[in-house]
């Protein structure tokens, strides 16, 4: 069957899932301060070679635009399960 078939065979697992994600979010929104949760410390790890405003203000517009561009590509995969009623899998060998 297709992935969206989980949640009407098998809920309980589904509601778990969801359960610990949020729990795991909570904790992590949680543990850090409210001023710091925009570079979720990317900075301290030395990921952008060049600091300046500028270049984090564009490295931030990049991530965001390919934040979007994931987001577009679920709710297409999602559409197009949904639409031929075939998995995703499927789909993409054929």
């Amino acid at each position: 069957g297709t992935a969206l078939e989980v949640f009407n065979t098998d809920p309980l697992w589904v509601g778990l899932t969801l359960a610990v994600i949020s729990c795991l979010e909570t904790i992590r929104l949680l543990q850090t301060e409210p001023g710091t949760r925009t570079d979720a410390k990317i900075l301290e790890v030395g990921l952008y070679p060049e600091q300046s405003p500028e270049k984090l203000a564009e490295y931030s517009l990049k991530e965001l635009q390919n934040g979007r561009l994931a987001m577009l590509a679920f709710a297409g995969a999602v559409v197009q399960e949904l639409v031929n009623e075939t998995p995703l899998i499927l789909n993409l060998q054929n």
